[in-house]
């Protein structure tokens, strides 16, 4: 597995002038020309896919390697996944994303199909978007957009089984704008990383459901030796606010009741 600090990298480009099609005959061989400069990057996309599947079973970690992969091959700022939650039925923007760790900013960005935008456009059409002035688009929620900074955006879906599982957004290319040529390849791309972001999700619910029953457990053992309802309240809230993930949890009782 990778370490937290691990980084995807990439090995320059030997030229970056376009390469003719061509097959040079040699001592009775015959050697295949040059890769093009987009055959060379899906090469190096695919290549980068590799690593990432040592970071599973980790799912903020084969995030953060999905976006440090993209950033780098689009030479992109920034990037973030979104995963629609059946259960919310909305689209939840994934920690890491856009260069921030913070889960109260990172929790803001969850849209519901009614909102619109470009990420709930590509979801529902499986059609990719592409924009090189985002603070003047319409099709853009603004609120988004002042918020993770973005002034220029691709977002491609995300299929498992030709399903749409979410969307990948890749934002503010460091010099010129994105192309149609770099959208394109951004869904290649992102028909491989989808398949690596929902194993990795489903062993992270697999791997919570475990844990789970594992401290449910733990607690009926410690209760079944408890007599005061107190001590048992004390031992139980505390795993309520964990497993739930919430902020507080308390009970009534009631010491009428003989």
């Amino acid at each position: 597995m990778l370490s937290s600090s691990s980084k995807i990298t990439f090995e320059a480009q030997p030229s970056s002038e376009p390469c003719e099609h061509r097959v040079c005959k040699k001592d009775g061989l015959i050697s295949p020309s040059p890769p093009s400069p987009t055959d060379w990057l899906e090469q190096n996309a695919i290549d980068s896919l590799v690593q990432l599947v040592r970071s599973l079973p980790d799912f903020e970690l084969m995030v953060d390697n999905v976006l440090q992969t993209v950033t780098a091959l689009f030479d992109a700022e920034k990037a973030g996944v979104m995963l629609w939650d059946s259960e919310a039925q909305e689209l939840v923007l994934q920690k890491p994303a856009f260069g921030i760790n913070n889960s109260e900013i990172i929790g803001q960005y969850r849209v519901r199909l009614d909102h619109g935008g470009n990420a709930i456009g590509v979801f529902t059409t499986g059609r990719p978007y592409l924009c090189n002035d985002c603070p003047r688009d319409t099709h853009i929620i603004q609120k988004y957009v002042g918020l993770f900074g973005s002034q220029k955006v691709m977002t491609v879906p995300l299929r498992v089984d030709g399903q749409i599982i979410g969307v990948l957004h890749v934002t503010n290319k460091r010099q010129g704008d994105f192309t149609e040529q770099e959208l394109r390849l951004l869904e290649k791309v992102a028909d491989h990383l989808a398949t690596l972001i929902d194993n990795a999700r489903l062993f992270r619910a697999v791997r919570r459901s475990e844990q789970e029953a594992d401290t449910l457990y733990h607690l009926s053992l410690k209760l079944a030796s408890l007599q005061n309802p107190k001590d048992m309240l004390s031992l139980a809230l505390p795993v309520a606010v964990t497993l739930l993930d919430a902020d507080v949890a308390g009970a009534y009782l009631n010491t009428d009741i003989s």
